[in-house]
């Protein structure tokens, strides 16, 4: 397996960078699912209500039909419907998908992540604050 070499500051640089998107990736995945659910829904009612216009029922025509103009009609609508309901549960899904995954993110599963971090910044203002002491002990 092929892995990079990294230092301890380029690794704590990526997960800084990932702990300050964390919050504003889930927020949008969140919004993306929800709006997306929504567009799919409306777009689907759409298309039903023009299959709906569309067809014509048998009781209002004019025209005798026979049974297999109705079995042809009949083949349509269940074929529509197969589309439309596959369509809206699709998106369904994928709107609910990225909802789970902008929950995910929000929720504090990062605790290692965070705990990492803080022992990093408590270690590196120890080291910092050191020499600065040693330095003004040794001027006076």
């Amino acid at each position: 397996m092929f892995r990079l070499k990294l230092t301890e500051e380029q690794i704590i640089a990526r997960i800084r960078h990932r702990q300050r998107l964390r919050r504003p990736v889930g927020i949008a995945c969140i919004l993306l699912g929800v709006a997306f659910v929504v567009v799919m829904a409306y777009i689907v009612d759409g298309f039903r209500a023009q299959a709906l216009e569309m067809w014509v029922p048998a009781d209002a025509r004019t025209i005798p039909t026979t049974m297999e103009d109705l079995r042809a009609e009949n083949l349509v609508h269940q074929n529509t419907g197969y589309v439309l309901g596959f369509a809206m549960g699709l998106a369904t899904m994928s709107g609910g998908l990225l909802f789970g995954i902008g929950v995910a993110r929000l929720l504090p599963f990062n605790r290692k992540d965070r705990l990492l971090l803080r022992l990093w910044d408590h270690q590196h203002a120890e080291q910092t604050d050191t020499p600065a002491e040693n330095d003004a002990t040794h001027a006076k």
